[in-house]
């Protein structure tokens, strides 16, 4: 998801990511594009939209996202109540 793709590609293949969405290059959420969203999810960028972007894409039931980095205390992590009750781990 990072908007400098090509430098986040190398190190994020050290740990078997083998796909890079970046939310800009697309009309529709990923969950949509896929029918059923991503079976994982791992965000280093600390900015709280692309964290809550990663929660929200991935598959209802089994789905776990990590997120690396901690963003500002300030700030809020504003996502949907059955994003949670759905069975998705953070």
């Amino acid at each position: 998801m990072d908007t400098y793709l090509t430098f986040a590609k190398k190190p994020a293949k050290k740990f078997c990511c083998t796909d890079f969405v970046n939310p800009k290059d697309h009309t529709k959420p990923v969950h949509e594009m896929t029918n059923i969203g991503v079976n994982r999810a791992v965000d280093c960028t600390c900015h709280v939209d692309a964290m809550i972007f990663a929660f929200e894409c991935f598959h209802d039931g089994w789905g776990v996202v990590r997120l690396v980095g901690v963003p500002h205390k300030e700030v809020a992590f504003n996502t949907h109540l059955m994003n949670f009750l759905s069975g998705k781990t953070l």
